[in-house]
């Protein structure tokens, strides 16, 4: 009998991958996707972002260069312009058409011209020449200390010192720039123990100038002024009728000084020639504003200038 061999049939079975595992590696790859995408997209617009900052900064320096330029042209114009219409008078004041604001425009520009007086003031140049021993001799220093009185400074009799060592220590270091040196005596004020409302009170009346003489014009006085009015005068008028002739003189500027010393608030008094001599009623310093508008950018520029023979210079310039 034959024998039938028997055969074990292997039987194989297909590989089967679980489907969460699946569904795990499209994830993945999908995340990778949408991270690439975010970071492209990032570049993208930080790219876009830095060409409009670039291209900002290069439109905003050519503004600036052309206002630069501009400024440089206005600024001869404007000195002429002006120096035309105030040596055409034998005084000044406020109300004259040259104070107006003047405008024009140049190329694509926009310009604005503001020239003010400089407002009436006790030089503290014209202080420091004289020793505090002769106080009660010297106008220039009485005047000083009655507009301390007038103003309720802190101490007038030991704020004259401080006011006359810190001016005369100012002028020897510095190139009289009004601004500068008006902060300087400030700062060294403040330092004493002079409050900030202290100060402002007298900075309106004191001021620094490229010569040794105190020069007013009353044309230019306001209401306001009231108190360095009456110092100018040696405090011989009271406060009701230096605001009265101050009032009176806004209204009708004069246009001789003889006007000024035969008014009748005046008449009940005696000067020193020294204080009459200090009246000048054509201006002799001035602050020029130049404003440049161009697209979306704008520059204010300010100058100090004097009168001198009928010509405008210009002395210090600030930005703004």
């Amino acid at each position: 009998m034959s024998k039938v061999k028997s055969i074990n049939l292997i039987t194989i079975t297909p590989l089967n991958y679980d489907k969460g595992d699946r569904g795990r590696q499209s994830g993945a790859a999908l995340l990778l996707v949408l991270l690439l995408l975010a970071i492209i997209s990032i570049l993208v617009v930080n790219s876009a972002e830095n060409s409009y900052h670039l291209q900002r900064r290069l439109t905003m320096q050519e503004q600036q260069q052309a206002i630069s330029t501009e400024l440089g042209a206005i600024e001869q114009f404007a000195l002429d312009y002006y120096a035309q219409g105030i040596s055409s008078q034998n005084s000044s004041h406020p109300r004259q058409p040259w104070f107006e604001s003047y405008s024009l425009a140049i190329n694509e520009s926009s310009v604005k011209a503001k020239l003010s007086p400089a407002t009436p003031c006790i030089n503290l140049n014209s202080i420091i020449d004289f020793d505090l021993q002769y106080l009660q001799t010297s106008p220039a220093l009485l005047q000083l200390k009655f507009l301390l009185e007038n103003i309720k400074a802190p101490n007038p009799n030991d704020d004259i010192v401080l006011i006359h060592r810190y001016s005369s220590t100012i002028l020897k270091n510095s190139s009289l720039d009004p601004i500068a040196s008006k902060n300087s005596l400030a700062r060294q004020l403040l330092a004493t123990g002079w409050k900030s409302e202290d100060w402002q009170r007298l900075n309106d009346f004191i001021c620094f100038r490229p010569h040794n003489d105190s020069r007013w014009n009353i044309n230019n006085f306001s209401k306001a002024d009231d108190p360095l009015l009456r110092a100018l005068l040696l405090n011989q008028l009271d406060s009701d009728r230096s605001t009265r002739l101050i009032d009176r003189i806004s209204k009708k500027p004069l246009s001789s000084n003889h006007q000024f010393w035969n008014m009748d608030e005046l008449q009940s008094i005696e000067l020193p020639s020294q204080v009459k001599l200090q009246l000048q009623l054509r201006d002799e310093f001035y602050w020029l504003r130049i404003t440049v508008a161009r697209s979306h950018h704008k520059q204010a520029q300010w100058w100090f200038i004097q009168q001198q023979n009928q010509v405008l210079k210009k002395l210090f310039s600030y930005r703004m």
